[in-house]
């Protein structure tokens, strides 16, 4: 029983401190400017250096962590990005990825499918491609980033599509389920 065996296994993690799933923010910076976004753009010299950021994802296992999602700003604005995914694939997290969506290209969707990554959330703030693009403050993202979710399913990397919803974006959320839809995407 799938239900009976998750209640256990949370149970166990709850009473011995394991997180079973952990957020892990690479970096803060970013290449969309959103207005409505929480976080703080950051400059390079906050971040945790390479053999820290690997000594996290080490504890993190020894810890029995199972699950791993790399975040930011935009994780894979970092020159390490691919070392650091790796890395957590050695230790045998399931991994995933929130991005922008912004630098999927081609070769990034194949690397991604053979890690393999277990799923992408990717951000898209309207169906409307001129609203999503002066949301994030980024020309062309919209085309950019159904381009990388259309790479990384046809690759056969699990996409789910994520939005903030705004009074800007209200009459665009029925738009952009279905255009989750057509892409095969939740």
């Amino acid at each position: 029983m799938p239900g009976a065996a998750s209640d256990a296994l949370q149970a166990l993690a709850s009473a011995k401190n394991i997180p079973l799933l952990v957020m892990l923010e690479l970096t803060s910076r970013c290449d969309h400017a959103c207005g409505f976004c929480y976080k703080p753009v950051s400059d390079h010299g906050q971040e945790l250096k390479p053999d820290e950021v690997l000594r996290v994802i080490d504890d993190l296992a020894d810890m029995g962590a199972l699950y791993l999602q790399l975040t930011g700003g935009e994780a894979t604005l970092r020159p390490d990005f691919r070392a650091i995914a790796q890395h957590a694939r050695s230790r045998n997290f399931q991994l995933s990825l929130s991005t922008n969506g912004e630098r999927l290209d081609d070769e990034t969707a194949r690397w991604m499918a053979a890690l393999p990554m277990a799923s992408v959330q990717i951000s898209l703030h309207a169906a409307d491609p001129a609203l999503h693009d002066e949301l994030v403050g980024c020309p062309g993202s919209h085309a950019r980033v159904l381009a990388g979710a259309r790479r990384l399913v046809r690759e056969g990397v699990v996409v789910s599509l994520v939005c903030t919803v705004l009074e800007q974006n209200l009459g665009q959320v029925d738009d952009l389920l279905a255009l989750g839809k057509e892409l095969g995407v939740s």
